[in-house]
């Protein structure tokens, strides 16, 4: 009988230290899941650290491109003021070589809220995804400033977005070549100069008016 008494006891034992273990086993899965929920969520909301207040660039209606003047595009650039000319559109400018040809600048600002402005930037990413980094159909770069992401959209427009504001700033470029010119090459040449021209004038006006 004592024998019996025994063999049940150590049963009882063997069944609840199996029962500890499996309950350890489930918290320890359950903490691992945790910590990757907690992972991805950080992920998610991760926004670039902002280095300064854009507010001045920014903070403006539709149609409103007083940012930019002949003299600032020239600094830029890094050219001469007199290679520039603005059209009768007050954000158009026009910067002229010496063989004729020509790169047009427009300047948009754009009221998405921020809510469309975070999206054109997950859009980006998706598509740097798709196309590769340095695809002329769409990729970005992140400012020199180091907060603000420059998209570019088909070769055509750099888009100046911060993930703190309610406005883009886009930068339009277009090449204007002579009509009897069929060098489709230098054509490309052109707009991939112009694109990285673009570029330097986001960085510039951030860099600018950043407080």
């Amino acid at each position: 009988m004592k024998i019996i008494t025994l063999l049940f006891a150590i049963a009882v034992l063997i069944s609840c230290n199996e029962t500890t273990e499996i309950k350890e086993t489930n918290n320890d899965l359950k903490t691992d899941v945790s910590i990757k929920k907690d992972t991805k969520v950080s992920e998610a909301n991760n926004i670039l650290k902002q280095q300064g207040d854009y507010t001045a660039l920014f903070n403006r209606e539709a149609r409103d491109c007083g940012f930019i003047n002949p003299a600032l595009l020239a600094e830029a650039l890094e050219i001469t003021t007199d290679r520039i000319t603005k059209d009768n559109r007050a954000c158009n400018f026009n910067v002229a070589y010496a063989n004729g040809d020509k790169t047009r600048f427009y300047f948009k600002v754009e009221p998405w809220k921020n809510k469309g402005i975070l999206k054109s930037i997950e859009s980006s990413k998706k598509n740097r995804e798709i196309f590769g980094k340095d695809s002329k159909l769409s990729q970005y770069k992140i400012s020199e400033t180091g907060d603000t992401y420059l998209s570019m959209h088909q070769n055509r427009m750099i888009r100046i977005l911060n993930e703190t504001s309610d406005t883009a700033i886009i930068v339009i470029y277009n090449v204007e070549m002579d009509p009897n010119d069929t060098d489709y090459a230098k054509k490309d040449l052109l707009k991939d100069i112009a694109r990285e021209q673009a570029y330097s004038i986001a960085n510039f006006l951030l860099n600018t008016y950043k407080k």
